[in-house]
Formats: C-alpha cells, structure tokens, sequence
C-alpha cells in the first residue's frame, strides 16, 4: 500500500516536470480564416509639417473666450429648438388605471361620478367599444407611479389594473 502511494506521488511529480509546449508564431490560417492586405485601397495623406509663431498674449487670452462664447450659442440654440419642439408634444406613450370594464351605462357612470369625487386629481376617461364600456383615470409617464395609486385604488375598486395608453403630457405633471 505504502509503495502503491509514493508510486502515485512519484508519477504526479513527474507529470508536473514535464515540459509545456506553445503554439509557434508561424501559425498557418485555417480554411475558413479570412486575410486581406487593404493597404492599396487605404487613402494616403502627405502630411505637411510648418513651424507655427508662437502668439502673443493678446491673442492667447481672446482665442479661447470667442471659442467658448460660439460653443455657448450653439448650445444655447439646440436648446431652444428643443424647449420649442418639447412645448407642441401633446400626447406620450404612458400609463392608465383601468377601473371599471362592463355593459350597464349606468354602472360606468356612478363609477366615473365616485372615482372623480374619490380622486379629482385623476382624470376619469371612458371609452366604448359595443358592447363593453371601459372607464380609465389617470395621466401615467411611469408605471412607477401608476403603482403608487394602484394600492389606493384597489380598495375601492377591486377589478383595477394597470394598462398602456396614450397619456397627456401637461396632465401627468400635476398628478403627485
């Protein structure tokens, strides 16, 4: 058994001598590898090398303040398009809280009357499709926050949920 061991350990020893073996730098490319010399199609450039005069201090301190100011309009005036652009978008992907699905015409009013006296921050909004009537409140960006009145809501309206619907931009501001 002892020998059987220090065989063991003789040949692990062994095995870990044994020399290492690297791929050779000359490595031949396989079928499938791709080689191209592009070097005729790149574009060549002669490059110019002129001694500039080193400016003055006048120069120095006006150049970069110009700069900055041109940079600054620019800026100035991406914004403003944007600002203008953001000011005519009405309406946003968003999210609803559906609060009532049903036929009685009378059930999604009282439901519309309660859900505005419960919630008058939320706008209620109906929507019919024969023979189904489905009454929505709310303005959502987020689901975030449509999550944030579910809760609330559930409470009184058992059968709400959260669905996708194109919101109000101005609407969803005020809703806290």
């Amino acid at each position: 058994m002892k020998s059987l061991y220090s065989l063991l350990v003789f040949l692990v020893l062994f095995a870990s001598c044994t020399r290492v073996t690297l791929p050779s730098k000359q490595k031949t490319p396989a079928p499938f590898e791709y080689e191209e010399d592009l070097s005729v199609i790149r574009p060549k450039y002669d490059v110019k090398v002129t001694k500039k005069s080193t400016p003055t201090k006048s120069e120095t301190s006006n150049k970069p303040v110009n700069v900055y100011m041109n940079v600054n309009r620019r800026v100035d005036i991406a914004l403003d398009s944007i600002a203008v652009r953001n000011q005519s978008v009405k309406y946003a992907q968003g999210f609803r809280i559906q609060i009532y699905v049903g036929n009685s015409r009378q059930e999604v009013d009282d439901t519309k009357r309660n859900a505005y006296q419960t919630y008058p921050e939320l706008s209620p909004y109906m929507s019919f499709s024969q023979p189904t009537y489905k009454l929505k409140i709310g303005d959502f960006l987020t689901k975030f926050d449509a999550e944030r009145y579910l809760g609330k809501i559930k409470a009184q309206f058992t059968a709400a949920l959260i669905v996708a619907d194109k919101v109000e931009v101005k609407k969803s501001i005020y809703i806290k």
